[in-house]
């Protein structure tokens, strides 16, 4: 039933794209699924804008980098949603964004949370939004916990979040 709050997806990522009016051109993906990695180019009125993608299991965390060529800028808002049953969304750091719940009265809680780094430019969080200006290039770093595996899901969607921003998007991308 719709209703049910049990064999549901996490959630859904979105990321949007601030100043760049008109349709997008030149969209291109590649899936490498041995790398277990993707990457699209597409311009945006002009600006050529690379988006890689990484999902690292044993870390727990898909690592997404960004990058302007032609010496354009990033401008982008990220946000998490979950259409219904997720008790909290929040923000902390001014660079991580999250949300949790709990499947049921005594079911499996969930934490989901997402993490940015900006080069060359500005990162903040506002309300449930991660937003990026202005900059060259920027990594968005997301993993998710239960309290299946976890006492404390949320603390360790940070542990991992903190451990992959040390380890950097070059060290998650190295062989791409």
């Amino acid at each position: 039933p719709v209703s049910q709050r049990v064999y549901q997806t996490l959630g859904v990522m979105n990321i949007g794209f601030i100043g760049q009016d008109g349709e997008p051109e030149d969209y291109r993906r590649s899936l490498d699924l041995e790398k277990a990695s993707a990457v699209w180019n597409i311009n945006l009125t002009g600006s050529d804008i690379q988006g890689r993608f990484f999902a690292n299991a044993p870390g727990n965390v898909i690592a997404m980098k960004f990058k302007a060529c032609g010496g354009k800028k990033l401008s982008f808002r990220v946000s998490m949603s979950r259409s219904v049953f997720f008790d909290s969304v929040w923000s902390e750091n001014g660079n991580t964004i999250a949300f949790d719940g709990v499947t049921n009265a005594d079911g499996i809680g969930f934490c989901a949370m997402a993490s940015g780094e900006a080069h060359g430019g500005t990162i903040e969080t506002i309300g449930e939004y991660l937003l990026i200006d202005g900059a060259d290039e920027a990594e968005i770093y997301f993993t998710a916990a239960t309290s299946f595996r976890f006492q404390d899901y949320r603390e360790e969607c940070r542990k991992i979040l903190e451990s992959a921003v040390k380890k950097a998007m070059t060290s998650y991308m190295k062989n791409i």
